[in-house]
């Protein structure tokens, strides 16, 4: 089963843009496909690298983190940490050199995981927007037939599941945005470590993306040249942040023939160039007939797809340290075997640490 971007659902894979629904229940957009393992990637080797600029010695990390206590080394990070703020304050500031190389690299690995997780978001929410755009009937309480107008006509809607549509729809476009947020966070501070004394403390937790070109590994980078696609999404941001919703009555049209809807779409405001036109303080014109379902694939596509190949870049720039990683991965080569193991088959693993 396929939905295209128009909440069409077919057995036929489409020609243009569509959604696919995978083994584990999530939409997918196939056509754009999003780079997403790819970035997943080469953030997880970016952070290998980082690794290796802390510990010379892969065992030497190993052999570090076995004399901390995992409630302390994640307070602030993890749930299930169970030290309080005070408690590692106190461990903060009488912390080894070797403690404060592990509490800034799970600080600024939490940054890497916090982007991981804002793309999660942003893919399942994606694919959930497109599943109920493409239910029979967007008011459940009235009937199709009641709802025509005869022949073929064009109509609007504002049920609540129009309302969670666009709920779904301005949620992704503001997690990308955070997505590059946390990205520039991150990148930020592996860039800020060059001849600096690690302390433990983060140095850079106040840099959104609006910095990327000034971030040193950044600079020159596909995402250093913002396309219309970025910079669109970005106002978008802006607008359901500051301004309200992207339409303030958050209607869905439909084409219909008689009691058939044909197609299904959302408009968003006029714009050029990345940016939304306006005159006298007013901002939502829709001459262009601008359909955002239509465009928001393509458009998270591009800038993802910018993002893996600037992170390749930055990969590329850092240095490879440890000329024999095996020894990292081999010290507890059970759990990367599981891990591996359920990445495949989509299982959920949970691991439990041993508390003495």
């Amino acid at each position: 089963m396929y939905i295209d971007f128009y909440g069409r659902k077919t057995v036929d894979r489409p020609s243009t843009g569509y959604f696919e629904k995978t083994l584990d229940g999530i939409w997918i957009s196939n056509n754009p496909s999003l780079p997403v393992d790819e970035i997943m990637s080469s953030l997880e080797d970016i952070n290998l690298k980082l690794l290796q600029r802390l510990f010379s010695d892969p065992l030497g990390f190993w052999d570090a983190l076995a004399t901390f206590d995992f409630d302390l080394l994640q307070a602030g990070l993890d749930p299930e940490a169970r030290a309080g703020r005070d408690q590692f304050n106190d461990f903060f500031k009488s912390a080894s050199g070797d403690a404060q190389k592990l509490i800034f690299y799970y600080s600024v690995r939490g940054y890497n995981h916090a982007a991981q997780n804002m793309l999660k978001h942003v893919i399942i929410s994606l694919g959930d927007a497109y599943e109920l755009l493409s239910n029979e009937n967007l008011e459940e309480k009235v009937p199709l037939a009641v709802q025509s107008h005869g022949g073929e006509h064009y109509r609007n809607l504002t049920s609540p599941t129009c309302h969670r549509i666009w709920e779904r729809l301005s949620y992704c476009i503001e997690k990308v945005i955070s997505f590059l947020d946390f990205l520039s966070k991150y990148i930020a501070e592996l860039s800020a470590m060059d001849g600096k004394k690690v302390t433990g403390r983060l140095n850079t937790s106040s840099v959104t993306f609006g910095g990327w070109r000034k971030i040193k590994l950044a600079k020159d980078t596909a995402l250093t040249n913002q396309t219309d696609d970025l910079r669109m999404l970005m106002v978008l941001r802006d607008e359901t942040v500051h301004n309200g919703t992207l339409d303030h009555f958050s209607r869905v049209y439909e084409h219909a023939v008689d009691s058939t809807v044909q197609a299904r779409f959302l408009l968003i405001p006029d714009h050029d160039a990345g940016r939304i036109l306006t005159a006298a303080g007013r901002r939502r014109f829709f001459h262009q007939d601008n359909h955002l379902n239509a465009i928001l694939p393509t458009a998270i596509h591009r800038v993802l797809d910018d993002t893996r190949l600037s992170l390749r870049t930055i990969d590329e720039r850092m240095p490879t340290i440890w000329t024999d990683p095996s020894a990292y991965f081999d010290r507890h080569k059970e759990v990367h075997e599981a891990l591996n193991a359920a990445g495949e088959i989509g299982a959920f693993v949970k691991f439990s640490a041993k508390r003495s």
